[in-house]
C-alpha cells in the first residue's frame, strides 16, 4: 500500500511538472511573439504588415527617449512649422526667405549645476540629405540669442531658418555649446 502511495505521489509530481513546463513555453512564446519581427531600427506598418525603416539610428531613438539632453541643456520642441514665405521684424519690416522659412518654438532648461551660456547659433536643421541648416538672426528671437541660464531655469523662444522650397527636414540639432556633440531629435517624433 507504501508502495501505491509513493508511485501516486510521484505520478503527480511529474503531472505538476509538465503543467509547469507547458505553462512556461506558453508564457515564453506569447512573449516572443509579442517582440517586433522586424530589424532593431524598423517598425511593422499598421496598414500593410511590412517592415518599415525608423530612418532614426538606435542611438537617436535612444536619445531622444532620454529626455533629449546635451551636456548641461535639456531641449523640447513644442512646434515647428515651414512654408513661411516671409517674416515680419520687431522693428516693422518684412525679411522675404530666399527660398522659404521653417519656424522652430522650443525651451530649453538648465539641467547643471552652475549656470551655462545658452547661443542660437549652435543649434541647427539637418535635412534628409544630411545637409545643415543655421538659423536667421535676424528674424529670430533676440531674447535667446545669448542666454545665461541658471540651474534648473528655463528658456523658451523661436528661429527661422531659410532652407530651399520642398526641404524635407529630418532632425533639429541642439547643442549645449559650439564643442558638444549635440543631440538630434527627429522631427516627427
Amino acid at each position: 500500500m507504501k508502495t501505491m502511495m509513493t508511485i501516486a505521489k510521484w505520478m503527480l509530481v511529474g503531472f505538476l511538472g509538465l503543467v509547469t513546463i507547458s505553462v512556461i513555453g506558453v508564457v515564453a512564446d506569447s512573449v516572443a511573439s509579442d517582440k517586433n519581427p522586424c530589424g532593431e531600427n524598423q517598425y511593422v506598418g499598421q496598414n500593410d504588415g511590412k517592415c518599415h525603416d525608423w530612418g532614426f539610428t538606435k542611438e537617436e531613438l535612444e536619445a531622444w527617449e532620454n529626455g533629449n539632453r546635451d551636456g548641461k541643456f535639456e531641449f523640447t520642441t513644442h512646434s515647428f512649422k515651414c512654408g513661411i514665405n516671409s517674416v515680419k521684424r520687431e522693428w516693422g519690416s518684412s525679411e522675404k526667405a530666399l527660398g522659404e522659412f521653417c519656424r522652430l518654438d522650443f525651451s530649453v532648461k538648465n539641467i547643471g549645476n552652475e549656470a551655462w551660456w545658452f547661443d542660437s547659433s549652435d543649434q541647427l536643421l539637418i535635412d534628409d540629405r544630411g545637409r545643415t541648416f543655421e538659423y536667421n538672426s535676424s528674424i529670430s528671437d533676440d531674447k535667446i540669442w545669448m542666454e545665461n541660464v541658471n540651474p534648473g531655469l528655463t528658456i523658451s523662444g523661436f528661429l527661422y531658418f531659410d532652407v530651399p522650397l520642398g526641404t524635407n527636414i529630418k532632425y533639429f540639432e541642439f547643442h549645449d555649446s559650439m564643442f558638444s556633440d549635440g543631440i538630434k531629435i527627429p522631427v516627427n517624433m
